[in-house]
């Protein structure tokens, strides 16, 4: 082995390493956000899908709790403040009660507001829409709420209206800490890293060689052009 083969190592190891290091840390740089944005998404699909479910839950039990209101109300309306106090066994109810024609709360969560006149400029606007209401609010402490409103209507008469309050679904999944999302890329990437390292150092090898193949078939060439031009003049050779 040539004294030149013998310092390939030397000149092609930290060229390979550094090549190499590069290549990867652009690719896991890539990859860690590829991975934050997955993860983004994945939380607001979570959170999205909860809050879906939630609604549908305040939904389907303001329209159970609506009839059996219904039926109550038509037998005995003093019945109503029992239907609304079996409703504390919903999952996030905030308020409920039943309200008259005239705003005059017939049962309500909370039974001393059970004769009062129930005053409020959005539940006037949900009221006049005639008709059942689901949508998300604030209530009076600032916090999101869902609210249902149902009307207790009898042979297309209306009258009185379900309102029940929930208190919005806030169950956001956490989002994966960024030391765990570094982890799953070290994981991914020490392959890979492994493979660009055996493959720039057999790739730097191969040009290499090439390299100094053709650099020493030049150089032959070269040298034969000089003997030649030396055997047709030998005055060439007397001078040198």
């Amino acid at each position: 082995m040539s004294e030149r083969d013998k310092r390939w190592p030397k000149q092609t190891i930290l060229p390979t390493i550094a090549i190499s290091t590069l290549t990867t840390l652009l690719i896991g740089s890539m990859l860690y956000y590829t991975l934050k944005r997955h993860d983004l998404a994945r939380v607001q699909e979570v959170a999205q899908a909860t809050e879906r479910a939630g609604e549908e839950h305040a939904i389907a039990a303001g329209r159970i709790f609506a009839a059996a209101s219904r039926s109550v109300m038509l037998a005995d309306v003093a019945r109503l403040q029992d239907v609304v106090t079996s409703l504390q066994r919903l999952d996030g109810l905030r308020d409920a009660m039943i309200v008259n024609r005239d705003n005059t709360v017939l049962a309500a969560r909370n039974p001393a507001q059970v004769g009062q006149t129930f005053q409020d400029p959005t539940w006037a606007a949900w009221k006049s829409q005639n008709r059942a209401v689901a949508q998300r609010a604030v209530d009076q402490s600032g916090q999101p709420v869902f609210v249902v409103v149902e009307p207790l209507a009898d042979k297309g008469d209306v009258l009185a209206w379900m309102m029940l309050v929930f208190a919005a679904p806030d169950r956001r999944p956490a989002l994966r800490a960024p030391e765990d999302r570094m982890m799953e890329v070290g994981r991914l990437m020490a392959p890979i890293g492994l493979f660009l390292l055996i493959g720039v150092g057999l790739a730097m090898k191969l040009a290499t060689g090439t390299i100094r193949k053709q650099i020493q078939g030049v150089m032959a060439d070269m040298l034969e052009e000089t003997d030649e031009a030396e055997a047709q003049q030998p005055w060439l050779r007397k001078v040198s």
